[in-house]
């Protein structure tokens, strides 16, 4: 039996519902995983980083076949790079709102609003009389 299964899962689970036969006997499981490659034209001398796992990003834009015409010709002309430790980057804090950055100035800008509307109704209760 072959099972074909797409998706990136670390765990791949298999149920077998035999209710009431007698067990299957399971002589083999071998999992085949496609070769991954990145591709892409580096000039001499500069240096590139590979980032993943920040949805924000976005998705890539592939592009190889108008750039290089004939891809697998383009490939096979390639050189291999070096990849060096994983580093995590960590995002730099999120920046605070002005309004928790100076409290008292909101409070005391609401404060002198309140004030000045008490002043201006308590002006106009004043002439309407």
């Amino acid at each position: 039996m072959r099972l074909d299964a797409a998706g990136r899962a670390r765990v791949l689970r298999l149920r077998v519902q035999n209710r009431d036969d007698k067990p299957l006997a399971i002589r083999g499981v071998t999992v085949f995983a496609p070769l991954e490659r990145l591709v892409f034209e580096a000039p001499a001398g500069r240096a590139y980083r590979l980032t993943y796992g920040r949805p924000e990003l976005g998705p890539p834009a592939y592009d190889i076949a108008r750039t290089v015409g004939d891809p697998a010709v383009w490939i096979a002309q390639a050189s291999e790079g070096r990849l060096e430790a994983p580093v995590r980057i960590t995002p730099p804090p999120p920046k605070v709102p002005w309004t928790e950055r100076y409290p008292s100035l909101l409070w005391g800008g609401l404060v002198a609003v309140v004030a000045v509307l008490g002043a201006v109704t308590w002006r106009a209760m004043k002439t309407a009389q």
